[in-house]
């Protein structure tokens, strides 16, 4: 898992998130970029790495390891 805060810049990735119940989301992987893929195909495959589960079929969401650094940090 790549470091957030402090230290070199973390290598671009995500950070996948299911949804356990309305409004509530668990981390449940941080997956390194795959170069070569579209936006939207890199976000499928963070959660296929990160889950070993098909993103269509549940309610996950890949948010980049810069959104997330951003959001935290409020």
């Amino acid at each position: 898992m790549a470091r957030i805060e402090g230290g070199p810049p973390a290598v671009r990735g995500y950070l996948v998130f299911r949804e356990v119940e309305p409004g509530l989301w668990h981390l449940v992987g941080d997956v390194d970029h795959r170069p070569g893929l579209a936006m939207r195909a890199e976000r499928a495959q963070a959660v296929r790495d990160a889950t070993g589960a098909d993103p269509a079929g549940g309610s996950y969401a890949a948010l980049s390891r810069d959104q997330w650094h951003v959001m935290h940090r409020g």
